[in-house]
C-alpha cells in the first residue's frame, strides 16, 4: 500500500491510498492553539506501524516516528518528502504490500468527515 500526506488550506490534512482513496481530517485540536495532529499508520493486527506527526505554522510539514521507545521503524516500508504545493510538503509511505489502516494517535478510527 501507499500512503500519502498533505496539508490542504490552513486547517485540513488530507490522506490519500493508493492513490485514490482521499480521507479530509480536521488537523486543528480543540481548546489549542496547534494545528497539529499525531496519526498512526499500523498493520491490521498492529504488528507493524508509524507515527506520523503532521505540523501547520504557516506551511504544512510532516514527519514519521516511532510508535513506541524500543519500537524500530518497520524495514521494509519507505518513507519519501516532496513538494504537494507551494505551502505543503506530501509525505509518503510505502508498506510493501503491507495492508495498513490510519488512525487517530490512540487507535481510534477517524470518523466520517471529520
Amino acid at each position: 500500500m501507499k500512503i500519502d500526506f498533505y496539508g490542504h488550506s490552513d486547517d485540513l490534512i488530507e490522506i490519500r491510498i493508493d492513490g485514490k482513496d482521499r480521507h479530509e481530517i480536521d488537523g486543528y485540536i480543540a481548546d489549542s492553539s496547534n494545528y497539529s495532529r499525531a496519526l498512526e499508520v499500523r498493520t491490521i493486527g498492529g504488528a507493524l506501524g508509524v507515527r506520523v506527526h503532521a505540523i501547520y505554522d504557516g506551511c504544512w510539514s510532516f514527519a514519521v516516528g516511532q510508535l513506541e521507545d524500543g519500537r524500530s521503524l518497520p524495514s521494509g516500508w519507505t518513507f519519501a518528502l516532496a513538494q504537494e504545493h507551494p505551502y505543503s510538503t506530501r509525505l509518503s509511505i510505502d508498506t510493501g504490500g503491507e495492508i495498513v489502516e490510519v488512525t487517530h494517535k490512540d487507535g481510534k478510527p477517524f470518523a466520517e468527515g471529520e
